[in-house]
């Protein structure tokens, strides 16, 4: 067998384009054996080995699954990442490039997708590396913003009199920069001004007066909608009685929820449409769905009683539109799918169980609207794309509960705070199950 020296190595290396990818894993793999087989006190190869495999986790980049797949084998596992700590840097700059490519390469490619999950895994990190990547990740601090948004404007629906204190928490937790390009905050936003004026007036002046919200810049619901949303249907009380009783079934349910127990009576007025419509806009239509994928908890059954009614119309006069009902259907489904999502990408990093979770009851309670929805209009969901969403819970949640079990207790000589860790690991794993469990029942239900 020919040896790669170090010299070799660099060139192969550097010229990497021009050789295949046997070619550069054999390379790889005859110099690391041949520094291990000598034992040097400093690592060079393995650093050169380290520092080109970095440089391919980047996205797009074509040797990103190589990559992955060569850090991934045992072999380098042992040989490198776990073999000293000088390597500990490198294991920490791998995870935090993997965590990066979860956001953007994961779910364009299964088996990119499946390499970054084994390696992640593989990788071992610690729970406080991983909540440090979270607190970093641009996408986790929008998603925070998200859910500090709905958490003022629900308090000051609340305590409209401290419209100051709220003022001043959302000038200190949603910067002036990512209001102005969010949609979602401004439709929230709006959803609250609109069917709580009395209350959000107050916190809204208060905004103005600090030059943080000016309403001609900001997402507006159409005068048509305002119009429509304005109208309470009698039949909305006994429809949020429903929804909160469905939503209990799935939390009650120990074992898989086969049906739920929806009332009859209710089903039978629903069908002779909520609010009463004589005409119908296919732009109307089209702003409920934008407004349903960022709909807060509090308005989520006013406005399924909306798609519904507006569903129902397009039945209606749907020869006189551009699209088919399957399109207006798929595009109903995405809108549901992607309020789903931006409640599961809030709840996929939380220390608390889904059973004690804010966002998995709203998440709940949104599942319970759909239902009705898809039930009444006899649509199907999109299977793919709950199994999309269910995939990408399940692997961040899994992942992120296991690092409590890499968290370092050997530092600690006290036996009681090991065995204490250890029933704390136990009890994280055992409520990692119940979570994909509540989770996985509400997306398939």
């Amino acid at each position: 067998m020919i040896h790669v020296n170090q010299k070799d190595l660099l060139f192969i290396l550097n010229q990497h384009h021009d050789h295949d990818l046997m070619t550069l894993n054999t390379s790889c793999q005859q110099a690391i054996d041949l520094e291990l087989e000598h034992k040097p006190q400093v690592y060079t190869t393995r650093l050169i080995v380290l520092d080109f495999l970095c440089r391919q986790l980047q996205p797009n980049a074509p040797l990103l699954n190589w990559a992955l797949c060569f850090i991934g084998q045992r072999y380098c596992l042992t040989s490198i990442l776990f073999a000293d700590p000088s390597f500990d840097s490198f294991r920490q700059k791998i995870f935090h490039q993997c965590f990066n490519l979860l956001e953007t390469e994961a779910y364009r490619d299964l088996q990119t997708h499946r390499l970054l999950y084994d390696l992640l895994s593989d990788l071992r990190m610690p729970s406080c590396a991983w909540l440090l990547e979270i607190e970093a990740s641009l996408h986790m601090q929008y998603q925070y913003c998200l859910q500090q948004c709905e958490q003022i404007l629900e308090n000051q629906v609340i305590r409209p009199s401290l419209c100051t204190l709220h003022g001043q928490q959302w000038i200190e937790n949603i910067p002036s920069n990512i209001m102005a390009k969010s949609v979602s905050i401004q439709i929230r936003l709006a959803l609250y001004q609109e069917l709580q004026p009395v209350e959000m007036t107050p916190l809204l002046k208060h905004l103005k007066q600090m030059k943080t919200y000016e309403p001609r810049e900001c997402f507006q619901l159409s005068s048509s909608f305002r119009q429509f949303i304005q109208v309470t249907p009698l039949l909305l009380s006994s429809f949020n009685n429903e929804i909160d009783s469905m939503t209990e079934q799935f939390f009650a349910a120990d074992e898989k929820l086969e049906a739920l127990c929806l009332d009859e009576a209710l089903l039978k007025e629903l069908k002779q449409q909520p609010f009463p419509i004589h005409s119908f806009s296919m732009d109307l239509l089209n702003e409920c769905f934008q407004i349903l994928g960022s709909v807060p908890s509090r308005f989520m059954p006013h406005i399924t009683l909306i798609n519904i009614s507006l569903m129902q119309t397009f039945l209606q006069f749907h020869h006189n539109q551009d699209i088919t009902w399957d399109e207006c259907c798929r595009l109903c489904d995405s809108a549901w799918g992607h309020a789903f999502a931006s409640l599961l990408d809030r709840a996929m990093f939380e220390n608390c169980p889904a059973s004690e979770s804010i966002m998995i009851r709203s998440l709940a309670k949104l599942c319970s609207c759909s239902i009705l929805v898809y039930h009444l209009l006899d649509i199907q969901y999109s299977k793919q794309l709950r199994i999309q969403l269910w995939k990408r819970y399940s692997d961040h949640r899994t992942l992120f509960i296991q690092s409590f079990d890499h968290d370092d207790t050997t530092t600690s000589n006290n036996n009681n705070s090991s065995a204490t860790n250890n029933n704390n690991n136990i009890k994280k794993r055992h409520s990692l199950a119940r979570d994909l469990t509540i989770v996985q029942r509400l997306l398939f239900t």
